[in-house]
Formats: structure tokens, sequence, C-alpha cells
């Protein structure tokens, strides 16, 4: 079962020549992975050695597939990194039909493997990179009329297994703490619908090299079996518990078991000085922030520094530093203007397309702003209507204080010392309009293997039916047990 050496992990190419499958986006897309500049690959023989199925991915053997990279296999790798000593937590879903054509001499057949690779700070390549075998595998077999899922530990030759249910989704947790000395740690929870979860683990070394092992996920079995077999897979995602943390003072409380904290991102705060000149925010906003209140839960709320930019606005600049104060809001910069236009005469788009030096003086103008009117500066940032390009990443980097930004990242081959919120399920359908049903059915299927969703609204545009459905989400989720979170206390930096 030894791998030979394999070629440098980039977006999929194939070496034969075929009709391309589909995409690694469309694959992402299905498994809803959310990793952002996280190199992930296909390793596949050809078109029809993987389906997309709505939100499942199905890995497929013929019987007679060509070698790809040395080994018979039908797989997606994502190379996620990490360093020795350090702890990564895994989640996947997969699925064996009840047809399945198990191998009759039980050789070796995996449906997940973390695998060794060179590392090239120190100059080794796949070319002179010693084949070895993964040394944390999962394995299928059937032993006694009974498939069974096997958990193996290369380095230490220990193993573990359980009964293999058919046609159902068996949901994988595992929680590896990676060392190459006897410290490692590989845990599993392994759990389907209407079972009681079972834990095994795996002690000792779990490394072949120090340098991080990437997850394959599908099929890779010996060259010798030839029955066409498919696996199906959902809901992948890696995360480190060092990300996610919830804090003890959470008014709302803790979420239970497996569900993710609800980040409530809410864009476009400014001074109501129009249509409520006694007040300091507008009626649409007011309502939001009583339900807010209500039902104590937490929220992030997106300010237009252009409203702080004035001496008479001082109720207003009182009442979010109250607002802070309470413990259930955090403010985030939303951006200066609400309606831009760029010295080149660009409108709106503040964040992309406009030079570097003028994104440094809005994020400093705003940063600033914040400082001087409310006594503290914003640690996360988010664009007012446009998106973001490489200036905005680079600008971000004087600005150690802001450690988040919400949904957008660098482009490809640029890096950034941000965190990154991702947006993987809306509440509004279209923008600005928040739609309970579609948000329910939508939440529910995609949310289970998430750490935490950011829901983005606009109060101010809302009308009495869209507010209305906004209250119905947050009263959903409430009686649903999921807790709020603000994005500092959700996410570490």
């Amino acid at each position: 079962m030894k791998n030979l050496a394999r070629i440098a992990m980039l977006l999929m190419t194939s070496a034969l020549s075929m009709a391309a499958p589909p995409s690694v986006n469309d694959v992402k897309n299905a498994l809803s992975i959310s990793l952002p500049n996280i190199p992930i690959t296909l390793e596949v023989a050809n078109e029809t050695s993987i389906a997309i199925n709505n939100d499942q991915v199905d890995f497929k053997l013929s019987g007679a597939d060509p070698k790809v990279y040395g080994g018979i296999r039908s797989e997606l790798a994502i190379n996620y990194p990490y360093l020795e000593g350090e702890v990564v937590n895994y989640q996947f879903d997969f699925k064996i039909p009840k047809d399945f054509a198990f191998d009759s001499l039980n050789r070796w057949w995996l449906i997940a493997q973390w695998h060794d690779q060179p590392n090239p700070k120190i100059g080794e390549t796949w070319a002179n990179f010693p084949g070895k075998s993964p040394p944390i595998a999962i394995l299928i077999e059937k032993r006694s009329e009974k498939p069974l899922l096997v958990f193996r530990n290369e380095l230490t030759g220990k193993t573990q297994q359980i009964n293999l249910p058919l046609d159902e989704w068996i949901t994988i947790r595992s929680t590896i703490a990676w060392s190459t000395k006897s410290t490692g740690v590989s845990t599993f929870e392994i759990a389907n619908q209407g079972s009681k979860p079972v834990k095994i683990s795996l002690y000792g070394a779990n490394m072949n090299t120090p340098y991080f092992h990437y997850l394959k996920i599908g099929q890779y079995r010996n060259p010798n079996i030839k029955t066409a077999n498919d696996v199906s897979f959902r809901n992948v995602s890696i995360t480190r518990p060092s990300m996610f943390r919830q804090a003890a003072n959470n008014v709302g409380g803790s979420s239970g078991a497996g569900k993710p904290i609800i980040l409530l991102k809410l864009d476009d705060l400014m001074y109501a000085h129009k249509d409520r000149p006694i007040y300091t925010i507008s009626a649409n906003w007011q309502r939001v922030i009583d339900l807010i209140y209500h039902y104590k839960i937490k929220a992030n709320i997106g300010i237009l520094t252009e409203s702080l930019d004035n001496e008479t606005h001082q109720n207003y600049f009182n009442w979010i530093k109250k607002t802070k104060q309470d413990g259930l809001i955090e403010f985030w910069n939303h951006g200066h203007n609400i309606n831009y236009k760029s010295p080149e005469g660009i409108a709106n788009n503040a964040f992309s397309g406009t030079t570097l030096a003028e994104q440094i003086r809005l994020l400093t103008l705003s940063q600033n702003l914040a400082q001087s009117k409310l006594g503290f500066k914003f640690n996360s940032f988010g664009p007012h209507y446009s998106g973001t390009d490489n200036n905005t990443f680079q600008a971000l980097q004087l600005f150690p204080e802001i450690k988040y930004v919400w949904f957008f990242q660098a482009e490809t081959g640029e890096s950034s010392s941000k965190r990154i919120v991702d947006r993987s399920i809306e509440m509004e359908y279209p923008t600005l309009n928040p739609d309970f049903e579609q948000f329910k059915t939508n939440f529910t299927s995609k949310s289970n293997h998430l750490q935490y969703v950011a829901l983005q609204g606009h109060p101010q545009e809302w009308t009495d039916e869209r507010f209305n459905n906004f209250k119905k989400i947050i009263e959903w989720l409430t009686n649903k047990g999921y807790s709020f979170g603000k994005l500092s206390e959700t996410i570490a930096p």
C-alpha cells in the first residue's frame, strides 16, 4: 500500500487526455468546504471518476482504472497547514451504498488518509521524497459477512474497528494532536442517525515527518481489486480548536453540541438626524436593537464613519459607547462614506479599484474618528457596497488593531495576517430582503458542520414585512437553542 512520489499539489490538471471532470470549485461547493487559500486537488482518472449529486460528491472506481500518481484512486486532497504539536479538527460525512462490492480477500481499501509530503523549505521534492504509507488511515473491510470501518495508525501498528452500516450517512469527527513522537493522539467520533456516537482513540506518533500531512478522502485501494464501486461524501470541514471559542460571559449561553455560533452582521449604521432629530438612530434600527436586547443575544454592527465626523452628533456617540458597554453589541468598521466617489471619479467602490494611498487614507480616517469620538478603534472591517482588492489587504497591514475582515480575502497569490470571516449562509434573499422560509431551508441543510454562521442584514432598508421575517429568524434560532456571538469572542484572531 506504499504511495509513490507524486507531483506538488496545485489546482487539478490531468496527466491524461480526457474530458474535464467537475472542477475543484464545483466539488468544494458541493462539499461545503470553506477554506480560503488552502490548496485543494482532485486526483481522478477521468471524467467518470467523480460525480456531483446536489450536496454530495460520489467518488467512483470502475475496476479498469488507470493509475493516478502511482495508484488506483479517486480522491480529493486538502493541503491544510499546521505545525507539529498543534491540534486540528476534521469532519466529514460519508455513505457506502448497500450494493457495495467488498473485496473478498480484504485487501487494503482506504476512504480517508492523512499523508506526508516533501517540505519545500528544506529542498525536498516529490522526486526525491521516499514513498511511505499514510500514518493515519480509515479503511473499509468485510469479515464474517459484516462490513467494518477500520481506523489504523501505521506507525504504531494499532487498529480499531467498528461495524459499518450501509446506505446510511455516517459522520466522522476527528481531533488529531500531531506529533512525530509518542505524544501524538488521534481521536475519532463516529455517528449515524439513531445511534449513540462511538469514540476511538489511537495513541502514539502520527506523522512520518515534522512537515504537515494532508487529508485525502474518496477511494484509494489495492490495484488488484477490480470491482466497480462508489463512495459518497458531503459536509467536509477542517478547523483548529483554538480558532473558535465562546466567551464565558455569553449572555445567550452556550450553543448545544454541534450547533454553530450565530454571528449577526448588521450593516450601515448611521446617525438618524433626518427622520428622528431628537433620537440618535432611526426607527428601523431601534426596533432591531430592541429585539436584540429583548432576547439578550449578541450582534455585530457596522458603522459608516462619516456619521462620526460631526460634532453635533454627541448623543449618537454616547449611545454607541453606552451600547458597547452593555456588552451585547460589538461595533466594526464599515468604511467611511455611504456614497463614495474616489479622486479618480470611481463611484461607490471605495476598496476596489482605488489606489493604495486612497485606501490607507480612508482606513486611517475611520479608525481615528472611532478613537476620537467613541474612545476605541474598530477591531474588524468590512467594506460598504464594494468588495476589496489586494490594495485593501496591503493597507490593512498598517492597522494591527484590525484583526478580522468580514467575507472578503486577498486575491490569489497574496497573503494576509487578518482572520477572514466566512460567508456560508444568507439571511437576505435577495440582498436587503430577509426571507424566513428560504433561510430556514438553507440553514437546516448547510449548518450542521459549521463552527459559526455569519448572517448579513441591512436594518435601515427593512420594511415592516422584512423586519418581521428577521424577527421570525431570530425567534426560530433562539427556540432551537442556538447562541449568538460577538466576533472577537467567537473567532480567535
